[in-house]
């Protein structure tokens, strides 16, 4: 609860009410939990007497990083730039921005996570000798045919003698092993435009996923900076259950892996749907209208990678299978 003279912050008992004593004043008020999408519903709020206010959160995962939602940060050699929640704390480099003044413009409040924020001149608190890493609390994802991983970064390195040889390192682990989303290499004074992945493109979903962000200074030392925000994780629909015997065999593929193509069968019985063919970073390459039980032959036109075959029926059961070109 952030007024105008003051602010507020606290933790809901188990039946999510919260009691809070006020000074008399307008509020914008976020709530949120793990495993939920925010609300920031209740902006400019009067509050002169005792108020009742209701918030209702969406399922998905989202943080803006204006709560403190249960990340946890680990230094591996590092002797500086640990991450920090917080408003950024601006620095410059040759007239460019190092660590950013400021969070992204589209998300709730002023803060996201940053490698250290201590300001001064840009060497002061960036990533020194070693690795810092940032990691989400646990994500329960089973049981889903797909979710939609999205974030902003942010990455400056330079300085230094020789080339900047540093990175910034993005990987989803799922309990049973890690797969590195993507690697940042290329330095600059601005916000990234939004990373977007399909994950059930890239791993198995389980109930003990993680996203883990590594900010990494390379001997020998460059400047090293990096912040992250606007987390989401959107669930695609549930699957299909295998006791209806009616969808239980939906879809197969073979050969999987292919070279050239492969051949998709779906088994609709009576049912009308789609069939979609999307890629790691969630965009629908093709949609085509089925019916019945049938065989699509499918790869040609595709560059060797990872892709989702999704089918929906006309009544809203989905399911998911991945395919992979070599």
């Amino acid at each position: 609860m952030i007024g105008e003279q003051i602010t507020y912050e606290g933790v809901t008992n188990a039946n999510g009410l919260y009691n809070q004593p006020v000074l008399a004043g307008t509020y914008q008020i976020y709530v949120g939990k793990w495993g939920y999408q925010l609300n920031a519903a209740n902006s400019n709020i009067p509050i002169t007497g005792a108020t009742n206010i209701i918030a209702h959160l969406g399922n998905g995962y989202e943080d803006d990083f204006v709560l403190d939602l249960g990340w946890s940060t680990a230094v591996a050699g590092a002797s500086s730039g640990d991450w920090e929640r917080a408003e950024p704390n601006g620095t410059t480099y040759q007239n460019g921005e190092s660590n950013t003044d400021f969070d992204i413009s589209t998300d709730i409040g002023d803060e996201c996570y940053v490698t250290g924020n201590g300001g001064g001149a840009a060497g002061d608190d960036d990533v020194d000798n070693g690795s810092v890493t940032l990691t989400s609390p646990l994500m329960n994802l089973s049981g889903y045919a797909d979710a939609t991983l999205s974030y902003y970064t942010w990455f400056v390195n330079g300085g230094g003698q020789g080339t900047p040889n540093d990175n910034f390192k993005v990987t989803i682990e799922n309990g049973q092993g890690s797969v590195t989303l993507e690697t940042i290499t290329e330095s600059g004074s601005n916000w990234r435009p939004q990373s977007v992945f399909s994950l059930a493109a890239v791993t198995t979903l389980t109930s003990t996923m993680r996203v883990v962000f590594q900010a990494e200074d390379v001997p020998s030392g460059h400047l090293v900076e990096a912040a992250v925000d606007g987390f989401k994780v959107v669930f695609g629909d549930t699957l299909v259950g295998n006791n209806d015997p009616q969808f239980a065999n939906l879809l197969a593929a073979s050969p999987n892996p292919f070279a050239h193509e492969t051949l998709v069968s779906y088994h609709l019985g009576n049912s009308n749907g789609q069939l979609a063919i999307i890629d790691v970073l969630g965009r629908t390459l093709r949609s085509t209208d089925i019916g019945g039980n049938g065989l699509i032959s499918l790869g040609a036109d595709l560059a060797s990678g990872i892709y989702l075959v999704r089918i929906q029926t006309a009544d809203g059961k989905t399911t998911t299978l991945k395919i992979v070109k070599e």
